[in-house]
């Protein structure tokens, strides 16, 4: 059954132009201000072109690369502010830089004690 409506906005030289934004260190949301459309229509496409959601997935990989480079010249160069980066990389790309919390638990199943909290950046 053919949907119903008006018809896709969407192009598939945008897959490039997504990797081309998102390479620069652009969000993906930010894309649908280049090409005038809203963010809701950008989720769509990766639902309904498979090859825009193949381009996605690349795009973040390129958008990681970016920032990754950005933290490296801080830490070499001394410059920067390392607390507003790591907090731009993990809501940037949260499976990947997140807060890991380790409880070693003592007592026994009746009377569990919590003996250590151990926080940290993960970064995979």
């Amino acid at each position: 059954m053919a949907k119903v409506g008006r018809p896709s906005k969407y192009d598939v030289k945008y897959c490039q132009q997504l990797i081309d934004h998102m390479a620069q260190g652009f969000s993906f949301e930010s894309f649908g201000a280049v090409i005038n459309v809203d963010e809701s229509t950008l989720f769509n496409w990766i639902q309904d072109y498979p090859e825009f959601f193949q381009s996605k997935k690349e795009a973040f990989t390129k958008s990681r690369l970016f920032w990754e480079a950005i933290g490296i010249d801080q830490a070499k160069l001394g410059v920067g502010n390392s607390t507003s980066f790591v907090f731009n990389m993990k809501n940037r790309f949260p499976k990947e830089w997140r807060d890991k919390q380790d409880l070693t638990l003592g007592g026994d199943s009746e009377n569990p004690i919590i003996t250590k909290i151990v926080r940290e950046i993960v970064h995979k």
